[in-house]
């Protein structure tokens, strides 16, 4: 009959069982899709953990060496990455990214990222150019053909790449050349002594020359000749006649025995380093012109001696440091700029000549007991003070607030 209900129970447990069933595979497809995505994340978090520590460790070799046309660019592949990281060419060390630092291992991955480097490449990191500081934002396609060290503006992008089961993660930021002034002593000579080699009335160092700086409250004043006199008499510290000094400033306080302290010298040296006008040790200039610079820096031990030629220029005075050694010219050579002698071989006599009708324009200093000497055919020193008023120091390098930025797949 119709109204007899025989199997609705079964037909009610199918309908429920079949609800469910249902339920229970959309939780299990839930349950599955978040795995996924925890595992996803965990990858992307690893890549950009990478390429934020390559970033992190190209920005430090970029403190020790500023990329320039003349230097780095040579040395520095197109890319960083572990297989071609070297001591030498200023890529991130491969031992502090390796896996036994906490990061992921290679794995076997086919094709590239967006700028060229295998996915097989755990990280890889570029430095290019920023457009010579015209550009304010990243442009993966302008940059990705800009050369690899400062067209001249000071800043450059450094991108990193970071790659995790294949996926790759890439940052980049601008980073910025960080130099500090370095103070000197405006004194036109000072040292522990100094002599002339005649005895006529002709100017054989002007104190005052054309680029005695005026200021504000006074007008321009003539260089401090500043002795030490350590170990000398009076006569043999300021050895001269009447009239070769003009104006006659040799009275001004005695200097410090030690111009620059040790961290200066190496702020200077790493310029040097980054102008590509360092001479390391056993290393001396061959002529007068090799020392054209700002700074040019030369460890020794070096006993330069040149008959003719020019450093720098009346524009563009530069800033030459012996550490070790001596400095002699004569005939018609002229040096523009600051001469500094460490005098690191602890000298008492003479570490800077001039002689014939030779010249310094600009200042010399030279530290410890070491002295001065001057001929008598002309001015040899004429006071020139601008390369001490701008000469700066590199200090390392930083990135640029707010350049920071993960960018998107492609670029």
């Amino acid at each position: 009959m119709r109204r007899q209900e025989e199997g609705f129970a079964l037909v009610s447990a199918i309908v429920m069982l079949v609800v469910l069933l249902g339920l229970g595979l959309g939780l299990l497809l839930f349950t599955d899709t978040q795995q996924h995505a925890a595992t996803g994340e965990q990858v992307r978090e690893s890549a950009y953990s990478l390429a934020e520590a390559a970033l992190n460790a190209q920005i430090f070799q970029l403190s020790q060496n500023w990329p320039t046309a003349q230097t780095l660019a040579e040395t520095r592949p197109e890319r960083c990455t572990e297989a071609t990281s070297t001591s030498t060419n200023n890529c991130p060390e491969a031992s502090g990214l390796s896996t036994s630092a906490g990061y992921p291992a290679a794995g076997s991955c086919s094709g590239s990222e967006a700028w060229g480097s295998a996915l097989s490449n755990r990280w890889s990191t570029y430095v290019r150019a920023d457009g010579g500081g015209t550009e304010q934002l990243f442009s993966s396609t302008v940059d990705k053909t800009q050369p690899a060290y400062d067209s001249g503006d000071g800043s450059v992008w450094v991108r990193a790449v970071g790659v995790a089961n294949c996926r790759a993660v890439v940052v980049i930021t601008k980073v910025s050349r960080q130099l500090i002034p370095i103070t000197f002593p405006a004194s036109v000579l000072s040292a522990n002594g100094f002599s002339t080699s005649n005895s006529g009335s002709k100017v054989i160092l002007d104190t005052s020359g054309a680029y005695a700086q005026p200021t504000s409250i006074r007008p321009a004043q003539p260089g401090a000749v500043s002795v030490r006199c350590e170990g000398l008499t009076t006569t043999q510290c300021r050895h001269y006649t009447t009239g070769q000094v003009s104006p006659d400033t040799s009275k001004a306080p005695a200097s410090p025995s030690s111009t620059l302290s040790s961290v200066q010298l190496e702020a200077l040296k790493n310029q040097a380093k980054s102008n590509r006008t360092y001479y390391k040790s056993g290393e001396c200039p061959t002529s007068l012109s090799a020392l054209t610079g700002a700074p040019t820096y030369v460890e020794g031990p070096c006993n330069l001696s040149y008959t003719g030629g020019t450093a720098n220029s009346s524009s563009s005075p530069g800033f030459f440091v012996l550490v070790n050694g001596t400095f002699s010219i004569a005939g018609n050579a002229i040096f523009y700029g600051v001469v500094y002698a460490v005098n690191a071989q602890n000298s008492s006599g003479e570490v800077v000549i001039i002689h014939s009708t030779a010249m310094i324009q600009g200042t010399v200093d030279v530290d410890g007991r070491g002295t001065v000497g001057l001929g008598s055919s002309a001015p040899n020193l004429v006071y020139d003070p601008r390369a001490v008023l701008l000469i700066k120091a590199y200090s390392g390098a930083a990135p640029t607030p707010n350049t920071f930025r993960v960018l998107p797949s492609g670029q």
